[in-house]
């Protein structure tokens, strides 16, 4: 997996199918952009039929986002196409360059022996980067609304918050609580990141259904709950030292003692009351 690859992809504005078929593509790929996957293995990725896959393909083929290279085995029959991503092409599918980043410079400049014309540039004005997310989106109350899984770095954090851009706050967090759980099972066999960029991928193609994270997202709930239920108040120390032992013993036996005036005899029965 190239994280160059991914990050192209992820600037790229397309439909989700065909987004999804290029992650697909970037996550398989080098350095360079290069890599060989069959057209099953792209739809098992992407859960579309091949017929579907070829024809994205052949879309990005169409677009320069992808160039195709027919590859043979030794004994010259066909086998899978080599895949090279056109990572230095943005096209116009690139988002529009932000308004504030950049201002219009009108120049008026006259030619050598010619008449004065006038010329527009655009010049990018420097900007203070974003601040990055600390550790402690890790766990409840960080400078996000998001809340990473424990095991991950800074580094990570905000790798992984700029890749969930794409998404609502509510969906995103679904998918870090999926992973969360994934990573506690450890049932995760790649890196974090490489994970949680395939659930972004299956979340932009609508097919993301969460499981484990269900159970996370249940128990923050409730320790949120608990935490905000105030202990019993107890009486200070103070008042529970003022108290004279013997003064309650004394009390007590006056309640328990029987009060001889109180009784009366009864005729012959021996009845008491």
């Amino acid at each position: 997996m190239s994280i160059a690859a991914m990050n192209w992809v992820w600037q790229l504005r397309l439909k989700p199918s065909i987004k999804f078929v290029l992650l697909a593509l970037a996550d398989a790929a080098d350095d360079t952009g290069y890599c060989w996957p069959s057209i099953p293995t792209l739809a098992k990725k992407t859960s579309l039929d091949d017929r579907s896959v070829q024809r994205i393909l052949h879309k990005l083929k169409a677009d320069d986002l992808v160039q195709v290279q027919n590859r043979f085995r030794n004994d010259g029959s066909a086998t899978s196409n080599g895949y090279r991503l056109s990572l230095e092409n943005g096209g116009d599918k690139l988002p529009p360059p932000n308004p504030v980043a950049c201002h219009e410079v009108v120049a008026h400049m006259t030619p050598a022996g010619g008449s004065r014309v006038t010329q527009t540039t655009t010049e990018h004005t420097k900007q203070s980067k974003p601040p990055q997310p600390s550790a402690e989106l890790a766990g409840e109350g960080g400078g996000s609304p998001l809340i990473c899984p424990k095991q991950f770095s800074p580094k990570e954090i905000a790798v992984a918050t700029r890749n969930l851009e794409v998404l609502s706050p509510e969906l995103a967090q679904e998918l870090l609580d999926e992973l969360a759980g994934r990573l506690n099972a450890n049932s995760v066999r790649g890196a974090p990141l490489s994970y949680l960029r395939s659930l972004i991928a299956r979340a932009v193609a609508g097919t993301f259904e969460p499981e484990v994270g269900v159970r996370i997202a249940h128990t923050r709930q409730r320790d949120k709950e608990l935490a905000a239920i105030k202990p019993s108040a107890s009486p200070p120390k103070s008042e529970l030292s003022s108290i004279d032992p013997r003064e309650q013993i004394e009390k007590l036996r006056k309640v328990l003692s029987p009060n001889k005036t109180n009784f009366k005899r009864q005729g012959n029965h021996g009845y008491f009351e």
